[in-house]
This record gives C-alpha cells, sequence and structure tokens, in this order.
C-alpha cells in the first residue's frame, strides 16, 4: 500500500481505488494481466475489460453481449484521436487530468460522449465552464446545445447577461441566431447601465442584415422597456430609417411625445447631461431601478457658519415602490470632513402616512461634470433604510477645492450650483409597499 492511500492512518476508499487502478497500468509485471488492447491510430493501449465496462456502457454492452468484440483480444476504435484516447484512459484509471485549452476539452468531450464514458464528460463540462467568458461564450453555447450540457449552457447564458454591453459591439454578436437574441434582451438578469445600451445592441443587429431582419424589429423592440427611455432619446432613435419601419415603436414614440410638456433651460442641460449615462452603473434588469437628479443652487454661498450648513433636495417619489427619496447635501462637509469635503447622503421616507419605510437598496450618488460628463463622480454603497436610520452616504465624496474651483466643471459659477443625483436599484421582494392617494411629505 502506497502512502497516498492512507490518511490518518485510515484507509481512505476512494484513494484506495485509484491506487488500485494506477497500478493495474503503471506496474510492468501487471501487463500481463490485461485482457484486451485498444487501437487508436496505430497506437496500443492495454486495457482490462471489466475496468472499462464498470465506466463505459458502451463497453458493457460491447463485453457482455454477444458482439465480435466480446473475446477479441484487440480491438480497433474508429474515429478517435489518440491523444485525446490517452488522457481519457488516464482519466479512467487515475480519476485526475490536467486540461490546459478548450481545443483539447472539445476533443475529450466527443471521445466521452462516444464511449459514454459520463463521469469524465461531467469532468470536462466543469473545466468549459470555468473557461466560459466575452470572448467564447457564443462558440460554447453551440457545442452545450450540441451536446445537451444545461451547466455549460446557463454559464454562457450568464455570461452574454453579465458582458452584455461589451457583446453586443463584438463581431460575433452581428451572428446572433434571433432565437437566442430574443433569449437574451428579456432576460430580467441582463446587466445594463440604460435601456438604451439594448435599443443600440438590436439596432446593430439588424442593420447587419436589414433586409432580412428589419420584419423581427416589432417582436424584438416589445422587449426592449422603452418606458425607462426619455423622450430625448426616443426621438434620437426614432430618426433612424431601419427603427422607423417598427409600428410599436412609431406609437410609442408618438405616445411618449405628445405628453412632452415645456422644459426650462436647466432641464435640458440636466437632461443631456444624464443621457450620457456616465453616472450610470450595470444593474439587472429586473431590479426596481430609480433615478433622480437635481440642480442644486446655493452651494457656496450659504448663511454664517454658526446656522446650519446642509440644504436638501426636494423628495422625489419612485411609484413604483412607494418610497420617496432625496439627497441631503453639506456643502462645507459634516463631521470630520467639515471644511475638506462636500459630504452627500441619500435619504428615504415612504409616501404614506401610515407606512414606515422599510427597505434595503444598493444605491449610486453622482455628481456631473457640466464640462465633461465622462468626468462624472460617481459613488456606490448599499443600506437597509428604516424610521432609526433613514440616510446613508459619503462623508468625503468630494475635496472642497475640487469642488470650488468651476474650472474643473462640477460647480456653475453663474447660478452657484451643482447637478447632483441617486440612482436607487431595489428588488421587488425588498421594496416597502407603495399606498396611492397619499401626498407626499416635502
Amino acid at each position: 500500500m502506497t502512502a497516498e492511500c492512507t490518511i490518518g492512518g485510515h484507509l481512505d476508499a476512494p484513494t484506495h481505488l485509484r491506487c488500485v487502478l494506477a497500478n493495474m497500468l503503471s506496474d510492468p509485471q501487471l501487463h500481463s494481466l490485461c485482457d484486451v488492447v485498444l487501437i487508436v491510430q496505430d497506437e496500443r493501449f492495454p486495457a482490462h475489460r471489466a475496468v472499462l465496462a464498470a465506466v463505459s456502457t458502451v463497453f458493457k454492452a460491447m463485453f457482455t453481449n454477444s458482439m465480435m468484440e466480446r473475446d477479441a483480444p484487440e480491438i480497433e476504435l474508429r474515429s478517435l484521436d489518440k491523444r485525446a484516447w490517452k488522457m481519457a484512459m488516464h482519466y479512467i484509471y487515475h480519476a485526475q487530468l490536467d486540461i490546459h485549452d478548450e481545443p483539447t476539452a472539445l476533443l475529450l468531450l466527443a471521445t466521452a460522449r462516444m464511449y459514454q464514458l459520463e463521469r469524465l464528460e461531467l469532468f470536462v463540462e466543469n473545466f468549459l465552464v470555468s473557461r466560459v467568458g466575452m470572448q467564447n461564450c457564443f462558440a460554447l453555447l453551440q457545442q452545450a446545445h450540441q451536446y445537451d450540457l444545461s451547466a455549460l449552457e446557463g454559464a454562457c447564458y450568464s455570461a452574454m447577461e453579465t458582458h452584455f454591453d461589451a457583446l453586443a459591439l463584438s463581431p460575433a454578436f452581428l451572428q446572433c441566431p434571433l432565437s437566442l437574441l430574443l433569449r437574451i434582451i428579456r432576460s430580467g438578469a441582463l446587466l445594463v447601465k440604460s435601456e438604451v445600451a439594448v435599443f443600440d445592441a438590436i439596432l446593430r443587429w439588424t442593420s447587419a442584415d436589414e433586409k432580412q431582419r428589419a420584419q423581427h424589429l416589432d417582436a424584438l423592440l416589445k422587449h426592449v422597456r422603452l418606458e425607462k427611455l426619455s423622450d430625448r432619446q426616443l426621438g434620437a432613435m426614432g430618426r433612424s430609417a431601419v427603427v422607423f419601419k417598427s409600428s410599436a415603436f412609431r406609437q410609442t414614440l408618438f405616445e411618449r411625445l405628445t405628453r412632452r410638456g415645456a422644459h426650462d433651460d436647466d432641464d435640458d442641460k440636466v437632461e443631456a447631461a444624464l443621457q450620457m449615462g456616465c453616472h450610470l452603473k450595470a444593474h439587472r434588469r429586473d431590479a426596481s431601478v430609480f433615478t433622480f437628479s437635481h440642480v442644486q443652487r446655493g452651494v457656496t454661498r450659504m448663511a454664517p457658519a454658526d446656522e446650519e450648513e446642509i440644504v436638501r433636495t426636494p423628495w422625489a417619489l419612485d411609484s413604483n415602490t412607494g418610497i420617496v427619496w432625496r439627497l441631503k447635501i453639506y456643502p462645507r462637509g459634516y463631521g470630520k470632513a467639515k471644511d475638506l469635503f462636500l459630504s452627500m447622503y441619500v435619504q428615504a421616507r415612504s409616501n404614506c402616512a401610515r407606512v414606515k419605510v422599510d427597505v434595503s437598496a444598493k444605491f449610486d450618488i453622482f455628481l456631473i461634470n457640466r464640462k465633461d460628463a465622462t468626468q462624472t463622480i460617481s459613488f456606490s454603497s448599499s443600506h437597509h433604510f428604516t424610521e432609526a436610520s433613514d440616510h446613508w452616504g459619503f462623508h468625503r465624496f468630494l475635496q472642497l477645492s475640487q469642488m470650488r474651483n468651476s474650472a474643473l466643471g462640477f460647480l456653475h459659477e453663474d447660478t452657484d450650483s451643482l447637478l447632483v443625483g441617486a440612482t436607487l436599484y431595489m428588488r421587488g421582494s425588498d421594496t416597502a409597499p407603495s399606498s396611492s392617494g397619499v401626498e407626499v411629505c416635502s
């Protein structure tokens, strides 16, 4: 008995069996006990019928039924790669294997399926699952479908949902079949910064073969959550000749634009900045997402230092959850950050006087850079908001010297204002009950 076959002085059965099987092949004196030789591409592999039958239903049928191979001393295995079979034999007798690349894994997978080596097939599938990423998820999904591998299929779908923004820009995405595209864009687990990403992906896919694919626009756009797009975004996208062929989109565009009210100059500036999406983080589409923003004036020309140095944005109602949100802003800092940093916090309250706020949420607080929206500052956190703990945020959001320097683009000097806001991400089961007909607190 070798040292590897014992653990703490006691026999370890799985290790013992691996040692026995390994010795059956590795010990030259035991080679004479092999009762069959498998031939693959002129290479000979001594083996034991009993071992092969125990791991493969194909070999079991071959050696226990009246087949010509039953008593044959040598059996030629056709249509196999000898390198793959050598690795398969190593796994059969050692129950372990080192795989370093996907092509080798796929050769092994074909071999395992051909001879019904179920444990080897599971081993290879687990390896492929560990290798799934943005670059290979389309190719591996085809293999998952070919061999009916549910774990690999799930990993490929998960990669597509996680990396959708980048994946939609890849050449492989343009070859995506309609059924797969529909499967992806209707998923609630899809991670996107904005529905604009889904919209743009559909447009790009359709434009790659407009003659054949334009007919599917209605079916595709049905899964884009158009209610989350602004009128400006809908209008810009509607100018595409391809998209305008969708009757459903034309109707939605018409309904949205006819409801659009007047906007003042600040409204347009806010919407233009937010439309770039630099403040957004990727999130699951089945989350309840609520964004509010405000042009907060009077951030540097405040009352004397002995008065309360805080400004609050107006309450914003999330009608999906029945919660109102606002930002508490300390333009001169709060606590240990006073006179050093801008401090900002999200505050929550129920819109119903009879219901106490009780909600868990992830959130981003953002400060838009008006000169270059790509330089927008955004910090993320999470909190369980209750009556006793109704606000959460950041003491050190931005150094005061940077905030007050209008040349950096955060402070609008003429109006003494900052463009601030927050995005809340909540799962449906985490939200507080909504009560209609109750006036929002202000």
